[in-house]
C-alpha cells in the first residue's frame, strides 16, 4: 500500500495539467451553405466566427478537420467580425478581407487543414474565416432519390457554441420536408468566381449568409472534436420522395375502413351524433324493447366525447406540424423583405391561430350541440390524447420538429 501512494501522486501530477487545460477560443457561430448536385457531390461555403475567451489567447493558426473524401479547398478568406442582431457578421468597413495560406493533409476519411491567420485570435475579439471547398460522395442514390449525409468541420481544441446548415439542391429537384431557399449566389457560383475575384468581392457574395440566419438544420454546444451530421433525401420525383409516407397513410386508411365495415362503426357513430339532447327530449316517449345503450355519466355520452376527443387530438397534431411548416416557409421566403406588420400577422397565425382553432373548435361545437358537459369532456379527452401523442412522437422532436 505504501508503494502505491507515490505512484498515485506521480500520476496525479502528470494528469493535472491536461485536466486543467483551458480553451483559448471557441466558435461563436458556424454557418454552412451546402449545394448538392445530381451526382452526390457537395459545394460548401463554411463561415466560422472565432472568439478569444482566455486572457492568454494569441492564436495565429488553426487546425481543422474536414470530413469527406477527395476534399478540394478553393479559397480561405479571413475578415474581422462584429455582432449584428445577435449574429456574427463580417466587418466590411475599414477591415478588408484577406486570402489566407493553408496546407492540406489527407487522412483516412477526412482532410486536415492548417490555416495561417493574418489577424490572430485575441482576448475578447472576434474574427471570421470562410472556407470554400468541395467534397465528393456526400449523397448516394436510392430508389427514392439521393440520400445525403453531410458532416460539419471539426475543431479538436475548441467548442462550437452554435452551428447551422442550409441545403441547396438543383432547380429540378426537391429537398424532402424542407422549403426551397432562394439566394443570389449559390456555393457553386462563389467557387466559379474564386479564380478571378478579390477577397473583398468574394466576402460581399458570402455576406448575405450571415444576415438573419434561419437554418434548416442546427446544433448547439458541440464539444472539441465533435461535429454534427445533416441527413436527408432529395430527388426529382415528389411521389418517390414521400413513397413510404404514402404507403403508411394508405395502410392506415385501409385498416380504418376495414374496421368501420366489419364492426359497422359508421352506423354507431351516426347514431351517437344523429340528434342533440334537446331533440331527444322533445321526441315523445315510445315503449320499446330494451336495447344496449352507450355508457353515460350524468346525462352525457362517454363514447361521443371520447371519439371527438381523439379527433381533436389528431387535428391539433396535424395543425401544429402544418403551422410549423408555414412559419418556416414564411421565414425562409420573406426574411427582411416583408413589411413588419405583415410578418407579425404571419407569425401569429402560424404559431397560434391554426393550432388554437384545432384544439378549441371541436369542444366548442360539442358545447353548442350537446351542452357544456360534453364540450368540457371532449376537451379533457383531447388533452389526454395529445399528451399520449407527444410521448409516442418524442423521437421526432430531437430532429427539430415542434408542437405549439
Amino acid at each position: 500500500m505504501k508503494k502505491l501512494i507515490p505512484l498515485l501522486v506521480a500520476a496525479f501530477v502528470l494528469l493535472a495539467p491536461a485536466a486543467g487545460a483551458q480553451e483559448l477560443y471557441w466558435h461563436n457561430q458556424d454557418s454552412y451553405s451546402v449545394e448538392l448536385d445530381g451526382e452526390g457531390d457537395a459545394f460548401v461555403v463554411a463561415s466560422m466566427t472565432f472568439e478569444g475567451i482566455s486572457a492568454s489567447t494569441n492564436v495565429s493558426s488553426v487546425n481543422l478537420e474536414i470530413p469527406g473524401r477527395s476534399v478540394r479547398v478553393y479559397k480561405v478568406i479571413q475578415t474581422p467580425a462584429y455582432y449584428y442582431g445577435g449574429y456574427a457578421a463580417p466587418d466590411m468597413a475599414g477591415n478588408p478581407a484577406q486570402f489566407l495560406e493553408y496546407t492540406l493533409t489527407p487522412l483516412s476519411r477526412s482532410t486536415q487543414i492548417t490555416i495561417l491567420l493574418k489577424t490572430p485570435i485575441q482576448p475578447n475579439t472576434q474574427t471570421a474565416i470562410n472556407i470554400i471547398y468541395q467534397t465528393q460522395d456526400v449523397a448516394s442514390p436510392t430508389f427514392q432519390g439521393l440520400e445525403f449525409n453531410f458532416e460539419t468541420i471539426k475543431d479538436p481544441v475548441s467548442t462550437v457554441r452554435a452551428s447551422g446548415a442550409n441545403i441547396f439542391v438543383p432547380q429540378e429537384m426537391e429537398l424532402k420536408g424542407k422549403p426551397r431557399i432562394n439566394v443570389q449566389y449559390l456555393p457553386s457560383d462563389i467557387i466559379g468566381s474564386a479564380a478571378t475575384k478579390s477577397a473583398a468581392e468574394m466576402s460581399s457574395q458570402i455576406y448575405p449568409y450571415y444576415r438573419y440566419p434561419s437554418y434548416q438544420y442546427s446544433a448547439r454546444n458541440l464539444d472539441p472534436g465533435e461535429s454534427f451530421t445533416v441527413s436527408g433525401l432529395y430527388g426529382s420525383s415528389t411521389l418517390l420522395l414521400y413513397f413510404w409516407e404514402i404507403v403508411a397513410a394508405a395502410a392506415v386508411a385501409a385498416a380504418v375502413t376495414a374496421a368501420f365495415l366489419y364492426f359497422r362503426l359508421d352506423r354507431r357513430i351516426r347514431s351517437l351524433f344523429g340528434q342533440t339532447d334537446n331533440q331527444a327530449k322533445a321526441r315523445p316517449e315510445r315503449r320499446q324493447a330494451p336495447t344496449a345503450q352507450a355508457p353515460s355519466l350524468g346525462g352525457l355520452s362517454m363514447q361521443r366525447t371520447l371519439i371527438m376527443g381523439i379527433v381533436t387530438a389528431f387535428l391539433y397534431t396535424l395543425a401544429s406540424f402544418f403551422s410549423q411548416f408555414i412559419f418556416s416557409l414564411a421565414n425562409m421566403l420573406f426574411s427582411g423583405s416583408t413589411p413588419y406588420m405583415l410578418s407579425i400577422v404571419i407569425v401569429l397565425v402560424a404559431m397560434f391561430g391554426i393550432p388554437v382553432i384545432a384544439l378549441f373548435g371541436p369542444p366548442y361545437y360539442m358545447h353548442r350541440r350537446y351542452g357544456w358537459k360534453e364540450g368540457l369532456m371532449t376537451f379533457v379527452f383531447a388533452v389526454l390524447f395529445i399528451a399520449l401523442l407527444l410521448i409516442l412522437m418524442a423521437p421526432l422532436y430531437s430532429n427539430g420538429y415542434r408542437m405549439y
